[in-house]
């Protein structure tokens, strides 16, 4: 096993953020940076602070495992504005119907945040209230 170490320092300790550093400890990437992201959302680079840019990056379909459908309440989706360098969105859904809301407007993990979880360390019958068709 590889070691991760979770910030939950300042700024982390509400339940989202926290909530956010536990996911990637246990190997969850950012939801914008899914292979399939275009599909769903346009990300604006000119707006993003250059230091905070590869956490925009869009991963390679072999880089990524897409346990569940794109989620836009998912913690792990940044907010429409999040790095920022200009005030403009760096994220914009493709749909303008779309509901896209701040990681801290989130009341916590999703639906689709726990079946993912549940897929990923294969405990799909255990810790999730919701039920899902694939």
């Amino acid at each position: 096993g590889t070691y991760v170490p979770v910030s939950l320092g300042r700024g982390c300790e509400q339940l989202i953020p926290a909530a956010h550093e536990i996911m990637h400890s246990l190997g969850v990437e950012h939801t914008q940076c899914r292979s399939d992201r275009d599909k769903y959302l346009t990300v604006h680079f000119e707006n993003i602070y250059e230091s905070v840019r590869p956490n925009f990056h869009k991963l390679d379909e072999k880089e990524n495992q897409l346990l569940v459908p794109f989620d836009f309440d998912s913690i792990m989706l940044y907010g429409p504005y999040m790095g920022s360098q200009n005030g403009q969105a760096t994220m914009t859904a493709n749909d303008p119907n779309q509901k896209f809301r701040d990681t801290y407007e989130k009341d916590g993990m999703s639906e689709l945040d726990i079946k993912a979880l549940n897929k990923l360390y294969k405990c799909e019958k255990y810790g999730s209230q919701f039920e899902y068709d694939d």
